[in-house]
């Protein structure tokens, strides 16, 4: 089962930003239920990123070309998915608000 968080408190600054950027990364199209396809390919870029900056912190070369077409790859699986996945959306979400600066006015 997906879960739903509920609305977010109304934070201004800097902190309303990243928070609203990383919900809309995560988030389904509602904004609101969180896609397992998105965290999941984040999570992944975040640890190939570690495991290379480890690599390199002890002592292997970095290789950009594969690390490269490690993270295309994940991104383009992603894209893949996503796009897989409007089969499931319903017909009339086409019109919903998608992005968080709309969907806070509501």
């Amino acid at each position: 089962m997906v879960k739903t968080h509920e609305a977010e408190p109304k934070v201004s600054g800097v902190i309303a930003t990243p928070r609203r950027f990383l919900r809309d990364i995560l988030t389904d199209y509602d904004g609101r239920t969180y896609d397992t396809g998105r965290s999941l390919a984040v999570f992944v870029v975040t640890a190939m990123t570690a495991m290379q900056a480890w690599a390199v912190f002890k002592g292997n070369t970095f290789n950009p070309t594969e690390y490269g077409t490690g993270v295309a790859a994940i991104i383009a699986s992603l894209g893949v998915a996503i796009f897989g996945d409007n089969a499931k959306r319903p017909a009339d979400s086409f019109g919903d608000v998608v992005n968080s600066s709309e969907r806070d006015k509501k």
